[in-house]
Formats: structure tokens, sequence, C-alpha cells
């Protein structure tokens, strides 16, 4: 009788299941279902999120890819470029805002 009326029973779809859970859950879901996609892809490629309707949803990009590409963008520093930029970095009251002083060279040169 159980296997008879556990077969009528519907289960809820997963969009329904998702609706259902508080946020602290659906994030513990989404990590857990990124963790899965990672391991299922080998993490080595981009993940394409999908609607069931086809619509892009955008992608999701593994850490290591993330890693790779910022090391391909990144410039290499020079020794002396390195130095320049600590010594810099060591006092920042000698800094500026660079959009307060682009802001007043725009405003001294119109054009």
């Amino acid at each position: 009788m159980g296997e008879a009326l556990s077969a009528t029973i519907a289960k809820p779809s997963v969009a329904e299941l998702v609706r259902s859970l508080t946020s602290e859950e659906k994030d513990a879901a989404l990590v857990e279902l990124v963790r899965e996609a990672i391991r299922t892809t080998g993490g080595e490629n981009l993940l394409p999120l999908h609607a069931a309707d086809g619509a892009s949803l955008g992608y999701f990009v593994p850490p290591e890819i993330a890693k790779r590409h910022l090391e391909s963008v990144m410039p290499t520093l020079s020794e002396e470029d390195r130095e320049r930029t600590r010594r810099a970095l060591a006092d920042l009251s000698k800094t500026f805002d660079m959009e307060a002083f682009l802001d007043e060279v725009s405003r001294e040169d119109p054009d």
C-alpha cells in the first residue's frame, strides 16, 4: 500500500523546491550545485547558465579559469616598477583622488 501511495504523490518541481527554501538554504544549495558543476565538468571551462526556455543567464567562471585569465592580462612589472609601487603604497597621505583630479582638469579645459 505504501508503494502505491508514494507513486501517486507528485514531487515538487525544481523551481517549486527552490522557492520553498529559506535564503540561507538557497545560498547553500547554490554553492553545492556550483561545486557539483565544477566537479562534473573538471572546472576547466566556463559554465554557461541557461534558463529552461533557452535564455542565457550568463556564465560561471570557475576559480582556476579566473586566476589564469587574470595572470594573462595583468602586466608583468619590472623590479623597478614594483619598488615604485611599494613606495607609493607605503604612504597613502601622498596620494590623490583620481576622480577629483579628472573633474578639476575637465573644468579647466572644457574641450
